[in-house]
């Protein structure tokens, strides 16, 4: 294939005011496809969210010689699109894209919301787009009165030479958006008028945003966020990216009562953009990735003097029992990572362990009298990487140095897995105890979750799934919310079950026996 031009239309399509698809008009010009050539690919099921199913009949697709016929084949998870002839000259292809505002399966548009004032979602669910680097233009034809935008700006969009893997991440947004922004890099696009915490979430990020653009300067591409209500049976929901500088985040009110139950989602995708490994071990680029936004989603706020040192650790805590709680948690990081997208508790280890990997850098650098913390190091980092790729090395290196080499002895005890404690001594006047939660188990074998149907299997009589009613072969309807549990210990798994002609409603508390865990305590003044 050689390289060439993607252009792409899109076109919002209403039915009673309500946006309720969005029609695309691909243009290729200057490749040459042959038959049976894969032109696009596209990943099944991403995060859980599948992406890849449209049919070859969804698609029109013609060139300077007529119409051609699109082919589709599967291999393991991901599909492959084909023309079944030669291409001549430019290449039109014409799909629509369904918008749904529930957990519908299968669809190419999981990730699309909609609301009366637009839509928004992540191009990754419908972009059929060719492999490789290319000239991309995007140009949205809005609806009166509205705004469209995607992660690469508001309006109109010309992007050169833009890699593949960035376009399977590109935010769009379109619809009568509320445009905030901080005079610089951020902005804030909101769907509706009624958002909760609206002030407050702009205030903060564009304070969160400054401390970031500072501490770790180059950043040149805007930082979207794309906020919108979301319905009260999910929750919340949120997707972030490294790549394509942008947040798409739903929330609802079932879980988020308080600005501070979203504060740390919104600025862990905020440190994504500005900490970014290129090691050429992907396990480790997400546990230094994973565990750097969580931890300082939790630190920044305290090293700007927004949260107090209580309030920190009591975070912290939560972060704590979250991962200890899980089932996964001695894993190994290989073969947790390498479960993630099939097992519901397999992705949290990276979090988890990446979490221990920065508090036990951050303790040893205080441990040995070095008087420049983590965070200096990381920018020393980030500052070498533009001028070359950075490894996880080269930040554990110059640590090795002044603590004789513990730094990455740690780090291959947390890659090899087993039980592992955080670092004695974190922050002054506090010290680590021992303690127990309650380790999370939903009753059933964890890779349900992930399939479609969801039908139950592995059901532990002794659970409490079981003694809810839940029974093998049941299928679950909806979307599963143990995701949350390790924040909400309280919080009930609540589902409907489809068992024969029945629909039965399933509560229980998602919790098993008590597991070993650690929490940071005040000391005690000596008298």
């Amino acid at each position: 294939m050689s390289s060439g031009k993607v252009s792409y239309l899109f076109k919002p399509e209403t039915r009673d005011s309500v946006m309720v698809s969005i029609g695309i008009h691909e243009t290729l010009t200057g490749f040459s496809l042959i038959q049976g050539e894969a032109f696009a690919q596209l990943s099944k099921a991403i995060a859980g969210c599948l992406t890849a199913y449209y049919e070859a009949s969804q698609i029109r697709a013609f060139d300077d010689a007529g119409s051609v016929t699109i082919q589709v084949r599967e291999e393991a998870d991901v599909r492959y699109y084909a023309f079944t002839r030669d291409t001549v000259g430019t290449v039109h292809l014409q799909y629509l894209a369904p918008i749904f505002d529930v957990f519908s399966w299968p669809n190419p548009a999981l990730s699309l919301h909609a609301r009366s004032s637009g839509a928004t979602g992540f191009a990754e669910t419908f972009l059929l787009h060719p492999c490789g680097s290319w000239d991309l233009e995007i140009d949205y034809i809005s609806m009166p009165g509205s705004v469209s935008a995607c992660s690469l700006g508001i309006g109109h969009i010309e992007e050169k030479n833009l890699p593949d893997r960035e376009v399977k991440d590109l935010c769009f947004a379109f619809g009568a958006i509320r445009h905030y922004t901080n005079g610089g890099h951020l902005h804030l696009l909101m769907f509706e008028e009624d958002l909760r915490f609206i002030d407050t979430i702009t205030r903060n990020m564009s304070l969160y945003y400054d401390y970031l653009e500072a501490a770790y300067p180059g950043n040149t591409r805007p930082y979207f966020i794309f906020l919108y209500r979301k319905d009260k049976k999910f929750k919340i929901e949120l997707t972030g990216t490294a790549t394509r500088h942008c947040c798409l985040m739903g929330y609802g009110d079932a879980l988020v009562q308080r600005y501070e139950d979203i504060e740390a989602t919104l600025v862990h995708e905020l440190v994504h953009n500005f900490l970014v490994l290129d090691d050429p071990d992907e396990d480790l680029n997400s546990l230094f990735a994973e565990g750097a936004a969580d931890y300082y989603a939790t630190m920044i706020p305290y090293a700007m003097g927004i949260r107090g040192t209580e309030e920190t650790i009591a975070r912290l805590n939560r972060q704590l029992r979250s991962f200890y709680s899980n089932p996964w948690k001695e894993r190994s990081l290989h073969e947790a990572i390498a479960c993630s997208w099939t097992h519901s508790y397999a992705c949290r280890v990276m979090y988890g362990r990446g979490l221990l990997l920065m508090l036990h850098l951050e303790a040893l650098l205080r441990e040995f009298h070095e008087d420049r913390p983590l965070q200096g190091h990381l920018a020393d980092l980030m500052a070498l990487r533009r001028e070359r790729q950075v490894t996880l090395e080269d930040l554990l290196r110059p640590i090795d140095t002044l603590t004789r080499g513990k730094a990455t002895q740690c780090l291959h005890k947390l890659v090899q897995g087993g039980p592992i404690a955080p670092p004695a001594d974190f922050l002054d006047g506090y010290q680590l105890k021992e303690d127990t939660v309650p380790i999370e188990d939903q009753g059933f074998d964890d890779t349900v979750a992930y399939q479609s149907p969801k039908i139950v299997t592995g059901l532990r009589p002794a659970s409490n799934g079981y003694l809810a009613g839940l029974r093998d072969g049941d299928e679950i309807l909806g979307k599963l919310d143990e995701w949350y549990l390790g924040s909400h210990e309280d919080q009930p798994a609540a589902f409907d079950i489809r068992r024969g002609d029945e629909i039965i409603p399933i509560t229980y508390l998602a919790r098993g026996a008590a597991t070993y865990s650690y929490v940071y305590k005040k000391t005690t003044p000596s008298c």
